[in-house]
C-alpha cells in the first residue's frame, strides 16, 4: 500500500525550510559578494587611480583655443603707416569644471589687488565687482544669474595692456592665479589724419562679418572653404582695403604698398598707379581725404 505525503506531513516542512534557508543565505551571500566588489572597486579607483583619472577628465573638458594672429600692416609708398598693428598682452581667464563660486570671487579679489598694486595707476582701477563680471562664469558676485557672453571653453578677456609687472606676477605666481593666463594681442592702429579712410576700410569681428544681410560683398565670409581656421572674434577686413587685402593681411606679416587714389576701384586697383598721377595727387593726399575729394571735382570739372 503506498504512502500519500500530505502538507501537514513534518518531513516534507523539514525539506522545504532547509531548501528556502539555503536559497536565502546564497541571495544575501551573492549581493554581499557584489557589494564588495564594488567597494573594493570604488576604493581603487579613488585612491590608487584618482589622480590619473583626475588629470583626465580636465583634458577632456578643456579645449585648443586659437588665438587671433596679429594684422600686417598697411603702408604707402612712401613707407609711410596707414594702419598698422600693436602688440599688446592681455589678461585672460579660462572656465575650470567644478569651480566652487567662493574660489571665483577669491580669485577676483586677487586679481584686483594684482591691478590695484603692480597696473598703471593712470588709469581707471577695476572693481571686485567689474573683474568678476569680466570673468564671464553665469552669475555675478551677488549669485544671481547671468547669461554667457562666451562659450564654455572659451577664454575670457578681463583686462588689456598690462604692465611688465603685472605680467611678471602673474607668470611668476601660476599656483595664485589658477585658470589665468597672459596672452599676446594685437590692437589695430589707423592715421591720425585719416589718409585716404574711406580706402582704407576698417574692422569688425569675424562674427559680424559673416551675419551681414545676403546679397552683399560680405558673402566671402559666409563661405566655410574661404574661411576655414576663422575665429569667432577675430577682426576682419569690413571695407577698402583692409577688406580687399584680407587674406594677405591676415596673419601675416605683410606689407601692402598703395598710394592715395580719390577715384579708387577694387577691380583695377591691384595694378596701381602710374608716377605722373601720384604726383599729382601726393599734395592732395597728404592733407586727408576731404582734400582728395575736392582733387576728384577739380578732376573732373
Amino acid at each position: 500500500m503506498k504512502r500519500t505525503l500530505h502538507s501537514d506531513d513534518p518531513q516534507q516542512e523539514i525539506v522545504k525550510r532547509r531548501q528556502y534557508t539555503f536559497r536565502i543565505n546564497l541571495f544575501f551571500f551573492g549581493i554581499f559578494g557584489l557589494f564588495s566588489v564594488l567597494v573594493m572597486k570604488l576604493a581603487f579607483i579613488q585612491f590608487v587611480e584618482g589622480e590619473e583619472l583626475s588629470a583626465l577628465e580636465s583634458q577632456r573638458t578643456k579645449r585648443a583655443v586659437s588665438i587671433p594672429p596679429i594684422r600686417g600692416n598697411i603702408y604707402d609708398r612712401n613707407g609711410y603707416p596707414i594702419a598698422y598693428s600693436t602688440s599688446t598682452q592681455s589678461l585672460y581667464f579660462r572656465m575650470e569644471p567644478g569651480t566652487e563660486r567662493e574660489d571665483l570671487i577669491a580669485l577676483a579679489e586677487k586679481i584686483t589687488e594684482l591691478f590695484a598694486k603692480y597696473g598703471d595707476p593712470t588709469l581707471d582701477q577695476m572693481t571686485v565687482s567689474d573683474v568678476f563680471d569680466a570673468m564671464d562664469v553665469g552669475y555675478d558676485i551677488d549669485g544671481n544669474d547671468k547669461v554667457y557672453l562666451n562659450r564654455m571653453f572659451e577664454p575670457r578677456r578681463v583686462k588689456g595692456g598690462l604692465t611688465d609687472k603685472e605680467i611678471s606676477y602673474v607668470m611668476s605666481h601660476p599656483e595664485l592665479f589658477p585658470g589665468v593666463e597672459v596672452v599676446e594681442e594685437s590692437v589695430r592702429h589707423y592715421d591720425s589724419n585719416t589718409i585716404a579712410a574711406q580706402l582704407v576700410g576698417y574692422l569688425k569681428p569675424f562674427s559680424t562679418a559673416n551675419n551681414q544681410k545676403e546679397g552683399q560683398y560680405l558673402d566671402i565670409y559666409r563661405d566655410k572653404t574661404y574661411t576655414s581656421g576663422y575665429l569667432r572674434m577675430e577682426e576682419v577686413g569690413f571695407d577698402g582695403l583692409e577688406f580687399m587685402y584680407q587674406t594677405e593681411l591676415r596673419g601675416i606679416r605683410n606689407v601692402i604698398v598703395i598710394a592715395s587714389m580719390p577715384d579708387y576701384d577694387p577691380n583695377v586697383w591691384s595694378g596701381g598707379i602710374s608716377t605722373e598721377l601720384y604726383n599729382q595727387i601726393q599734395p592732395y593726399y597728404q592733407n586727408g581725404a576731404a582734400s582728395l575729394f575736392r582733387w576728384k571735382l577739380a578732376s573732373l570739372s
